[in-house]
């Protein structure tokens, strides 16, 4: 089981790297194929078609996410100076808000690809779903926990299709990032 994992791992990078250097049109399973230095048949004994292979992609910079947020959450628990309150907001808004240039411009590419075929968004709707209810059962309003979490995902969005005005220098991401994390702290104090 863990050569078949390894395996379906290595055909993900591939087509990854794929989508990066050449662009999601590029990703054609003779690629992948070729990038992983599997036959066409090791990569669709993993992958049955294209659509396949990119809902895994999908599903694997999700977990990369959710691995960023539980890491992020984990880092402030060891520093026990924040409240439990909250905690996986902050986690959200730090993660969101850093810049990350490998995976915004996977995440660009993925997009261009799930407009191709929009049912492949249906695992995103899954990990928002997921994600919206953690942020309003974190233990602040849950408008405020929403404000919070739709100007993270705006942002993230804005920053996909080149939309970033607001936020175009790092200086002004991390002073968003501060004001978004006090939100937080004055949600936390007003219900004290």
């Amino acid at each position: 089981m863990k050569n078949h994992d390894a395996k379906r791992e290595q055909l993900l990078q591939a087509a990854s790297e794929i989508v990066l250097q050449s662009g999601v049109n590029a990703m054609t399973l003779e690629a992948v194929a070729k990038q992983a230095n599997v036959s066409k048949g090791g990569l669709l004994y993993h992958f049955p078609n294209k659509e396949a292979l990119i809902e895994a992609m999908i599903k694997r910079l999700e977990q990369q996410f959710e691995d960023a947020l539980e890491a992020e959450m984990q880092r402030e628990l060891a520093e026990e100076k924040a409240p439990t309150q909250g905690r996986w907001l902050r986690a959200y808004v730090r993660v969101s808000t850093t810049s990350t240039n490998e995976l915004d411009e996977l995440s660009g590419a993925l997009m261009a690809a799930l407009s191709a075929n929009p049912t492949l968004l249906a695992v995103m709707r899954e990990a928002d779903t997921r994600w919206q209810r953690l942020a309003e059962n974190d233990g602040i309003d849950s408008n405020i926990a929403t404000i919070i979490k739709l100007a993270c995902d705006g942002c993230w969005l804005a920053g996909l299709f080149g939309l970033d005005a607001a936020f175009n220098s790092e200086a002004r991401l991390q002073a968003l990032q501060k004001s978004l994390l006090e939100l937080i702290e004055s949600a936390i104090e007003k219900q004290g």
